[in-house]
């Protein structure tokens, strides 16, 4: 699922959403916090036939519903099981709610459920919608020794609209976080411990104590890249505890419901991505999105050595826009911001696959990983062509500018070494004339 968003990552639905309500104006209250939320398109239909009607026409292209279980033609959650047949996910809210009401409801295998209450409810609405939006691209690796755990626990992550991979033992669990570096949560079952036990309770997978997986897990990755939750049915408290000194997030025990589950999933989930966000606000150059030099220095050592350890080709080039002193000076300091975020989306547009990243002022740095000096010249060029034609705008004002570039190849003792070498040729180029590439 291609997700849709600005530099740093706020996501915009691109697919529609269907609202099924007989009241227009919950309907239209609800479609309105989703578009301007997320920025999707809504559909509403007041029935089930009405809905049947949009369905035929746009049923692969809805991403979720939100339907009221009482229709004034199917007053009996039909719409629900239409829209389970389509495999959309879905959201029912209903004007009362009992128990009954509640085990019919979650039977038929909804998302969630939500009362109409009021204002808070349908932000709550909001939020769950494009919740089951961001998970359709996230991975939850489940690990269970027990078949049965296993397959409960993956119909109610896919219920949420999550991807989710299983291991059968902690080995087999520590290979696919290693496979697949994207896997953001893990849910560890932890067995029943066996009665005859009496000190403590035994929580063994296949292959690898349960603690000791959680252990390797942590070394794999830290609580800002994954997180850990652990279930089990044992009656001993200090199993949690263990549990969340080696490093769990938190213990859900047994039994539990598929609400409380899908709230302790979706909290870590949001948990994750806020130090995301801080993680990109730390790393980003607020004015231009591209990353910033702290950023650049600690990943391009990381590629330094790696291409140094493969003996593969390294490049490293300084971008710098000509005269900007005299832009700024000429035009003010608010268009000369306009120049460096064109610019900066220039490169974007041109280098966004490497390390790119703004060192700071009208300097920028890209490292290129695996490809020959000559084929990296030839691209700078062509950029440094395109910068020269393509000029900013700003009002009715257009603000034509150049770049030089500066290249190495070179790899030095370590990566400064590498971008000194890079900055000279730059230098090289001013002198040259700007506008050139050395």
């Amino acid at each position: 699922m291609e997700r849709r968003g600005n530099l740093f990552g706020k996501i915009v639905i691109d697919r529609l959403v269907l609202i099924v309500e007989d009241s227009r104006s919950v309907a239209k209250k609800i479609a309105t916090m989703l578009t301007e939320r997320w920025g999707c398109d809504v559909h509403i239909a007041e029935s089930l036939s009405e809905a049947k009607k949009l369905l035929e026409k746009h049923g692969w292209d809805y991403v979720s519903a939100v339907c009221d279980v009482n229709l004034p033609d199917a007053p009996n959650g039909e719409i629900i099981d239409l829209l389970k047949e389509l495999s959309i996910p879905t959201i029912a809210i209903t004007n009362v709610l009992d128990e009954k009401l509640r085990g019919m409801i979650v039977k038929k295998g909804v998302a969630d459920y939500v009362l109409k209450d009021g204002d808070i409810e349908y932000e709550y609405i909001a939020q769950l919608i494009g919740r089951l939006y961001k998970n359709l691209s996230i991975k939850v690796l489940i690990v269970s020794d027990s078949l049965s755990a296993r397959t409960i626990l993956e119909h109610m992550l896919k219920t949420q609209c999550l991807q989710t991979l299983v291991a059968a033992d902690g080995k087999t669990a520590l290979r696919l976080l290693n496979e697949y570096p994207d896997i953001q949560l893990v849910i560890v079952d932890y067995p029943k411990p066996d009665p005859v036990i009496t000190d403590y309770p035994v929580l063994e997978l296949p292959g690898m104590d349960g603690f000791a997986f959680t252990q390797e897990a942590r070394k794999l990755r830290g609580k800002d890249r994954l997180a850990i939750i652990g279930i089990s049915a044992s009656p001993d408290e200090s199993v949690a505890a263990r549990l969340l000194k080696y490093g769990a997030n938190e213990f859900i025990f047994k039994p539990f419901s598929y609400e409380e589950l899908s709230c302790r999933v979706a909290q870590n989930l949001e948990m994750m991505e806020q130090i995301e966000t801080i993680r990109e606000v730390a790393n980003r150059d607020f004015l231009t999105g591209l990353h910033n030099r702290r950023f650049f220095f600690e990943r391009g050592q990381e590629i330094y050595h790696i291409a140094a350890q493969e003996d593969v080709p390294l490049a490293i080039a300084m971008v710098d826009i000509d005269n900007f002193k005299t832009l700024n000076d000429t035009y003010g300091h608010d268009v000369g911001d306009i120049v460096l975020k064109h610019c900066s989306r220039l490169l974007s547009q041109n280098f966004g696959k490497e390390l790119l990243a703004r060192l700071g002022g009208e300097e920028f740095a890209v490292l290129i990983y695996k490809t020959s000096l000559p084929d990296v010249r030839a691209r700078f060029e062509k950029f440094v062509r395109k910068v020269a034609v393509t000029p900013a705008v700003h009002e009715d004002k257009v603000i034509p500018f150049t770049v030089s570039a500066g290249l190495n190849n070179q790899r030095g003792k370590d990566l400064n070494e590498m971008l000194k070498f890079a900055d000279d040729r730059l230098y090289q180029a001013k002198d040259g004339g700007r506008n050139r590439v050395e």
